[in-house]
C-alpha cells in the first residue's frame, strides 16, 4: 500500500477552503503559503490543475510551500479573499510569505517552468518576484472561446501583482526616487497603507503611477484614492488617468467611461476605447467573479456592439450552460440558439441527444431525442460519437437491429480514424446481449 508521503509527491498536496489554519500553519512552519483560487465552472482552472499534479511541481511545493486551494464558488470563502487581495478573475495565483506579504499574484494560467521558477525563487531566496501585465491594449486571440471537441460526457490579458512590503509603521511617509527618471533630483512620494486621506492630489496622482511602475498590486486603491480628490472627473487628465487604470467592468470608472464613451474616444481614439472596452467585457465574461446573469451578459456585450449584443449572448450563455453541465438551463438557450442564431448547428443537435442518454424521459421524449440526433447526423455524418449516441436512444427505444447498425457504422469511423476503441465495443456487446 502507498503511504501518505508517497501519493503527495505525485501533485500538490492542498489544504481546501481553511484561509486562516493555512496562514497560522505558513507561520509556524516558517513557510511561504501557495494560494490556489478556482471555481468549478473554469476552464482555465482545470488548465492548472493538470500542473499541479505534475510530480516534479507536487514533490517541491510540497516540501517548501504550505498550499491551499479556495472554492470561489463559495461566497464565504470567495468574500474574505476578494476583500483581502482584489480577486476579479479566474484562475487568481497567490504566494504569501510566512508573515502574510504578498510576494506574488498572477491572474491567469502560466506554465510548469514560469511557476517553478517562481517558486524556488521565493522559497530558496526569498525574494518578491515581478510579471509582465498584460496591458488593456493587447490584441484579443479568441472572442469567444472554441468549443469542446465532440466527445460523450461522462458524469462525473490581464496580470495583477502585488509586492508591497508590510511595514510595521503604516503611516510613515517616504521620499523614493522615481525610477528611470532623467532628473536626480525628481522624487515622488511612496504613501504606505496608512492614511492618505490629507495628502494633496497630485502626491497620491503619482503615487498611483508609481505602485504601477512597481507592479505594486494596491495601484487600483491608490488611483481610487487619487479619484476621490476630483469634482471633475472629465478633464483630458483625468480621463487619461482612468483609462490607464480600468482593470473590470464591476467599478465606478467603467461605467464614467461608457456614459462619456464619445469624450474618451475623442481623447484616446474610437478604435482604443473600442478595444479596451472589449477586452474588459470577455475578461468579465470569461473570467470574472461573479458570473454575470444572461441580462448581465447582453447588458456587458452591447457595450461591444449594441446590435448583435442579443445573439453573443445567447452563443455565449448557451456554451457557458454546457461547460457548467447546467443541462437544465443549456436545453432552454438551445433552443433559443437554434431559432435565433443557427439552426443548422450540428453540434448543439448532438449535445441535446447526448444530455437525454441519461434522463428519465418518456417514449415519446427519447423520440424527440433521437430525431436531434439524427438531425445533427444529416449536418455531420463524419462523427462517430453522433452514431454511438443515436445507438444508445435506439436501445432506449428497445430496437436493437437499428442500434447495432448505427454502433457499427460509429466503430468504422472510429476504426477509419484510428480512434480507441474500447468503449464502442462495450457498446456491441451490450446490444448483442439484449
Amino acid at each position: 500500500m502507498l503511504s501518505v508521503v508517497a501519493l503527495s509527491g505525485q501533485s500538490i498536496t492542498f489544504n481546501h477552503n481553511n484561509i486562516t489554519s493555512s496562514k497560522k500553519r505558513a507561520s509556524r512552519e516558517n513557510k511561504p503559503l501557495f494560494i490556489d483560487t478556482y471555481a468549478s465552472w473554469c476552464t482555465q482552472c482545470k488548465k492548472m490543475d493538470k500542473i499541479f499534479r505534475d510530480p516534479e511541481v507536487g514533490k517541491f511545493f510540497n516540501e517548501k510551500f504550505v498550499n491551499l486551494k479556495v472554492d470561489m464558488g463559495v461566497a464565504q470563502y470567495a468574500n474574505e479573499l476578494k476583500k483581502d487581495y482584489d480577486i476579479l478573475f479566474l484562475p487568481t495565483m497567490i504566494i504569501l510569505d510566512s508573515y502574510g506579504n504578498i510576494k506574488y499574484m498572477v491572474d491567469r494560467t502560466i506554465t510548469k517552468r514560469e511557476l517553478l521558477d517562481i517558486a524556488r525563487k521565493i522559497a530558496d531566496q526569498n525574494v518578491t518576484i515581478g510579471q509582465d501585465i498584460v496591458g488593456l491594449n493587447a490584441p484579443m486571440k479568441n472572442k469567444v472561446p472554441a468549443r469542446k471537441k465532440v466527445k460523450r460526457k461522462k458524469k462525473k490579458e490581464e496580470v495583477v501583482v502585488k509586492i508591497a512590503p508590510k511595514k510595521q509603521k503604516p503611516n510613515i511617509v517616504e521620499e523614493i526616487p522615481l525610477p528611470q527618471s532623467d532628473d536626480s533630483n525628481d522624487k515622488i512620494l511612496y504613501v504606505l497603507d496608512g492614511d492618505s486621506d490629507r495628502l494633496p492630489p497630485e502626491v497620491l496622482y503619482q503615487e498611483a503611477y508609481f505602485r504601477m511602475q512597481l507592479m505594486d498590486g494596491s495601484q487600483s486603491r491608490a488611483a481610487k484614492k487619487y479619484l476621490k480628490t476630483q469634482d471633475d472627473w472629465s478633464t483630458d487628465r483625468n480621463m487619461k488617468f482612468i483609462s490607464d487604470f480600468l482593470v473590470s467592468t464591476d467599478s465606478d470608472e467603467f461605467r464614467f467611461l461608457i456614459i462619456n464613451r464619445h469624450k474618451f474616444e475623442a481623447l484616446l481614439g474610437k478604435e482604443n476605447v473600442a478595444q479596451t472596452i472589449q477586452i474588459l467585457v470577455v475578461r468579465k465574461l470569461y473570467q470574472g467573479i461573479p458570473r454575470p446573469t444572461f441580462d448581465e451578459a447582453k447588458a456587458l456585450l452591447s457595450y461591444v456592439n449594441p446590435r448583435t449584443s442579443r445573439i453573443e449572448a445567447i452563443i455565449y450563455y448557451t456554451e457557458r450552460m454546457y461547460q457548467e453541465e447546467n443541462y437544465t438551463e443549456y436545453e432552454k438557450y438551445a433552443s433559443e440558439y437554434l431559432i435565433s442564431v443557427n439552426a443548422s448547428d450540428h453540434l448543439v443537435y448532438y449535445r441535446l441527444a447526448e444530455i437525454a442518454i441519461d434522463k428519465k424521459q418518456s417514449r415519446s421524449e427519447t423520440e424527440i431525442s433521437l430525431s436531434q440526433i439524427n438531425k445533427a447526423i444529416s449536418l455531420n455524418n463524419k462523427e462517430a460519437e453522433y452514431y454511438k449516441v443515436r445507438a444508445e436512444l435506439l436501445i432506449k427505444l428497445g430496437r436493437k437491429t437499428a442500434a447495432l447498425k448505427s454502433a457499427n457504422k460509429s466503430m468504422s469511423l472510429l476504426m477509419k480514424n484510428g480512434e480507441s476503441l474500447t468503449e464502442i465495443n462495450q457498446l456491441i456487446n451490450r446490444i448483442q446481449k439484449l
